[in-house]
């Protein structure tokens, strides 16, 4: 099992072949992992996620998923239900491109009514795992 260090943010890896695991810090890390994790998928990605629209308006990673649709990936979304105001309506207002991919059935969403652990899975094989945090604009994805 190979481990690299970078700090304690997130962790993503194959389960095929040599375990791995990527410790990222910080947006700018996983800004370029992130894409790079959905353009592997064949078949089908699934997040659990807190839907930010920061992350999810950043060109790389509307770009990956477009091209994940394009290649006929099944994507499918479940938001975290930590807070109880929170809707994915008004959530997804700030995230058009995402609103339309769900219109025309590209994009499969869901609400958790409660809290769960932010995860991708692409293809039954490759993962990532954040660390938990706060469901807040972070301040270095601006």
């Amino acid at each position: 099992m190979a481990i690299e260090k970078e700090a304690p943010l997130i962790e993503m890896h194959s389960v095929w072949g040599e375990l791995k695991f990527k410790r990222l810090a910080g947006s700018e890390q996983f800004r370029k992992e992130i894409p790079k994790l959905f353009d592997l998928a064949k078949a089908e990605i699934l997040m659990t996620t807190g839907l930010s629209h920061e992350f999810y308006n950043d060109s790389a990673i509307k770009n990956a998923l477009c091209n994940a649709i394009a290649r006929e990936v099944k994507i499918r979304i479940i938001v975290d239900g930590r807070k109880e105001d929170r809707d994915i309506t008004s959530e997804l207002s700030n995230i058009n491109w995402m609103k339309e991919k769900i219109k025309n059935r590209q994009i499969e969403i869901k609400k958790c009514e409660r809290e769960i652990k932010h995860i991708m899975v692409v293809d039954k094989r490759h993962s990532r795992l954040e660390d938990t945090h706060a469901l807040t604009v972070r301040e270095d994805y601006q």
